[in-house]
């Protein structure tokens, strides 16, 4: 009995997010972050650093890749930047602002396999793993004690393979950090 009790109060402490993704690749568009109750939360977006090089995407797919993301509600901003490394793409520089400071980090990704990325983060002086498994809809992050922190799967009732669902299962990270994470992986490997 105490485990049925266990898993109602572990269920309720799950929240749900959903964002769209742009149908070009391309695209500058924000995408809105949505609750469970349907509010806008905030939104992100695709940036370049200057219009050479967003006009040099457009013939090189995914020369750059960054994103923007900001929670209206609690004014914490995310900033997630490409470092450019030419012989291999796969660092990026976090810049999240919220109430309780500014943090500096890095997202590297880590993936052998195009099929099955794997991305690692760290977030507070705690790393955080993104991995996506062969042919599973759903990617799922993991802190460093390889605890379930959140799933990210495709799916909704409008558009399925552009809408984006989140649940997180503790507090750990911020809804906005998750979504722009899945965008630059998606960006990546689509």
């Amino acid at each position: 009995m105490c485990d049925i009790h266990l898993k109602k109060g572990a269920e309720s402490m799950e929240r749900k997010y959903s964002y769209k993704i742009p149908f070009m690749t391309h695209s500058k568009a924000p995408s809105i972050l949505k609750n469970e109750v349907n509010q806008d939360l905030g939104s992100l977006r695709r940036v370049y650093r200057n219009k050479g090089l967003d006009a040099a995407n457009w013939f090189i797919n995914s020369l750059e890749i960054s994103v923007d993301g900001e929670d209206l509600q609690t004014g914490f901003r995310v900033s997630i930047q490409d470092k450019m490394i030419w012989l291999g793409r796969n660092k990026w520089s976090i810049c999240s602002i919220g109430p309780d400071g500014d943090e500096e980090n890095i997202l590297q990704d880590r993936t052998k396999i195009k099929l099955s990325p794997r991305f690692i983060f760290t977030y507070k002086n705690e790393e955080f793993t993104y991995t996506k498994e062969l042919l599973d809809k759903t990617s799922f992050v993991h802190n460093s004690g390889k605890m379930l922190v959140a799933e990210i799967e495709s799916g909704g009732s409008n558009h399925p393979m552009l809408t984006r669902q989140i649940k997180i299962h503790n507090d750990e990270l911020p809804p906005m950090l998750l979504a722009c994470v899945d965008r630059v992986v998606r960006l990546l490997y689509r």
